[in-house]
């Protein structure tokens, strides 16, 4: 049998608890702490080989943490600052400015005023200049995903100029990254499951859990040193991805021809480099001459490998997509391409 002061104990620590939680929750909403989640309802399945999903139009939600908000063609919102924006208004722009590629240049974790185009709408700005820079770039998206996106983009708009942001992982053959095309819901484990839409729906209405498990998982990371390069410099084996992928930009290059827009590629310096530059100057050096190879001109967006720390240039501690600081620093190497 359990004492009367032992009842009155056991409640008094699930009371405190609970009181605890609840405070925890009021805090968290207060401070706009919002869980990292990937909401399925920003893609839509698309009837397209090469562009077997998009984005929503106009979407406006939490994606990542962040809000997100896509116009009537589904497209990501630049969204420069206001100041800037009003200061630098006229009609007709010189040149109009098309970004390409993944997550990257969508913005993961980030929010609208953070992301590349963005950032870089803010820097032509500051330099007077009458451009205009619009993003066409999708999570999960690989080169010929992005042809297509280019090709579907270019039935109702135009541009000048075209910049393709080439990361290490648009080496591949795979050209439905979420699976939506096949029916999934995108997640990081490429799978929708019940645990997993158990623990989406928790996080969503629970930022306290979430933030406890993300606690859990950063301080387990550490304890087991798990940060480090998982080879994905390695292009010894994966000729034929390569080859796959850079044929993708060839046809970019191609089609920006035709309408008379100027193309560039630029080679994204990841955040493994951190760990291993030898490989990742080889990996870069094999890109840029199949590029030149092909006609193709290029540059490497680095700068943000070159001037912060490891931590500094990851969005957050276990997710590699580039900071909102890192970003500041691509934009800039971006604008020195264009010049």
């Amino acid at each position: 049998m359990i004492s009367k002061r032992t009842k009155l104990r056991i409640f008094a620590l699930l009371f405190s608890l609970a009181c605890g939680l609840i405070v925890s929750e009021i805090v968290l909403r207060l401070i706009n702490y919002r869980p990292i989640l990937m909401d399925p309802g920003l893609y839509v399945a698309n009837d397209s080989e090469l562009m077997p999903y998009k984005l929503k139009p106009n979407y406006d939600g939490l994606y990542a943490g962040q809000r997100v908000r896509t116009d009537a063609d589904g497209y990501r919102v630049v969204s420069p600052d206001p100041r800037l924006a009003q200061a630098a208004a006229k009609e007709n722009p010189d040149r109009v400015v098309l970004i390409l590629g993944d997550s990257a240049v969508f913005g993961h974790g980030l929010s609208d005023e953070e992301t590349i185009a963005s950032q870089l709408q803010n820097l032509v700005y500051t330099k007077n200049l009458n451009y205009q820079v619009k993003s066409i770039g999708v999570s999960g998206y690989t080169s010929w995903n992005e042809y297509g996106s280019l090709e579907d983009y270019l039935t109702k708009h135009t541009a000048t100029d075209v910049i393709v942001l080439y990361i290490p992982n648009d080496i591949t053959f795979e050209n439905d990254y979420f699976g939506i095309r096949r029916g999934n819901l995108p997640s990081f484990a490429q799978r929708d499951t019940a645990f997993l839409r158990f623990t989406r729906a928790l996080y969503s209405h629970f930022y306290t859990a979430f933030l406890i498990s993300d606690g859990i998982k950063k301080v387990s990371a550490r304890l087991n040193n798990t940060d480090g390069y998982s080879g994905k410099f390695d292009l010894e084996n994966r000729q034929p991805e390569f080859n796959y992928s850079m044929d993708a930009l060839s046809k970019m290059q191609e089609l920006c021809g035709q309408r008379k827009m100027s193309f560039a590629v630029a080679i994204y310096r990841d955040v493994e480099h951190y760990y291993a530059p030898e490989k990742s100057l080889a990996y870069e050096a094999a890109i840029k001459k199949s590029l030149d190879a092909r006609g193709i001109k290029s540059f490497v967006a680095k700068s943000h490998i070159e001037n912060l720390k490891f931590n500094e240039a990851k969005v957050l501690w276990n997710d590699p997509h580039p900071s909102a600081r890192a970003i500041t620093f691509i934009a800039g190497d971006f604008f020195k391409a264009l010049e």
